[in-house]
């Protein structure tokens, strides 16, 4: 965001000459401009101090714009914002951080969400719920507003109420890194239950379109604010989300270290700019099954995977090659859904053993190879 700027100003002007290298075009909500052969062209053709951007470039790196100084006042007096029903996207005018209704005032009950990169905040009768917190200096904001409305942000950069603290976003592991895009869509999962079980702070929720990883967020709560990124033309992101698209969960249970598949209790269609609350629950298997052991050869351990689709009894025996009982595995009454268990063979000789699975009717058997 720019609103530091008495006036607008060209994007030349903006960005300088030194910037070309690693700049590829500047997007605002209705409008944009891309650099080719060291020119601007598009229809976007200067910033404005009320409006936000997104800035794409080739690496990561800090925009200055010199002798500058934050501020809420222009030339003309306080800048006003100008707000239309949906979504609108603006700047935010102070270097310090301030909590939303601090920052908003008497306007926070016309805003039912707020958008930013990667993180979102939706407006309810509990108050604000989701990642985002406060409002940060440098950043732009999607606000979606319910009716037109005209508004200053609260205070000045002397005379802030109070300095809010936005939590940073916990970096998911790379298996479920995503690109950030100018396109993106909030879920706000209000539970998310697994053998009858909530998560933990270590679970991880993953959104896919396909099975194609558009968002992650590591579980925060209740609410825990789930991007899911779309399709645009400025980045490497083949198979992310366009309107009409289908998103699907599955949750990385620490614990048993597996992915979950996941049902919602309601649609999931992506649209961009949009925000929906769901709840998630383990999708139940129908039928039994013994899965392959994970590894396979293995040295000393190795996770064996079994669904049943009912409540019940599960026996898990391992057997030497002479058919000789060594060890019970599992031998008690499990919940319909999925399960682990875990072989120490530590103590064992190197060799081919059997994993035999017993769950009522159903009986199951596969070889394993222990390589010490």
């Amino acid at each position: 965001s720019f609103p530091a700027l008495p006036e607008d100003v060209s994007l030349s002007s903006i960005f300088g000459e030194c910037l070309y290298q690693d700049l590829e075009g500047v997007l605002s909500s209705n409008s944009g401009a891309v650099i080719f052969n060291g020119e601007w062209i598009g229809g976007l053709h200067e910033v404005s101090q009320d409006r936000g951007y997104w800035v794409l470039t080739n690496e990561e790196g800090t925009l200055e714009i010199l002798d500058a100084t934050p501020t809420s006042y222009d030339i003309d007096g306080e800048v006003v914002y100008l707000m239309h029903y949906g979504p609108n996207l603006i700047s935010y005018p102070f270097q310090t951080n301030q909590y939303i209704d601090d920052a908003l005032g008497d306007v926070v009950p016309g805003v039912y969400a707020i958008i930013s990169e990667g993180i979102a905040a939706l407006n309810t009768d509990m108050g604000w719920i989701g990642g985002l917190v406060s409002f940060e200096g440098g950043k732009g904001y999607w606000l979606l507003v319910l009716d037109a409305f005209d508004f200053s942000f609260e205070g000045t950069e002397e005379g802030l109420s109070r300095m809010a603290v936005q939590t940073p976003v916990r970096t998911v592991p790379e298996s479920y890194a995503f690109a950030q895009t100018s396109r993106q869509a909030f879920y706000f999962i209000e539970s998310a239950i697994i053998r009858h079980d909530p998560l933990d702070e270590d679970d991880i929720i993953i959104a896919y379109n396909g099975d194609v990883v558009v968002g992650a967020r590591y579980w925060n709560g209740e609410y825990t604010d789930v991007p899911a990124m779309g399709l645009d033309d400025y980045s490497n992101n083949e198979g992310y989300c366009k309107s009409g698209d289908q998103i699907s969960f599955k949750v990385w249970d620490s614990s048993a270290s597996k992915l979950i598949d996941m049902q919602a209790d309601v649609g999931t269609t992506w649209n961009d700019i949009s925000v929906s609350v769901i709840n998630l629950t383990e999708i139940l298997p129908e039928t039994f099954s013994l899965d392959r052991a994970y590894p396979n050869p293995f040295n000393p351990t190795t996770t064996i995977n079994f669904a049943i689709p009912t409540d019940g009894n599960v026996s898990i025996v391992i057997y030497n090659l002479q058919g000789r009982e060594i060890v019970s595995l599992a031998n008690s009454i499990y919940d319909a859904g999925y399960h682990s268990v875990v072989w120490d063979a530590n103590s064992y000789a190197n060799g081919v053993y059997f994993v035999k699975m017993i769950a009522g009717e159903y009986t199951s058997t596969q070889k394993l190879m222990l390589i010490k």
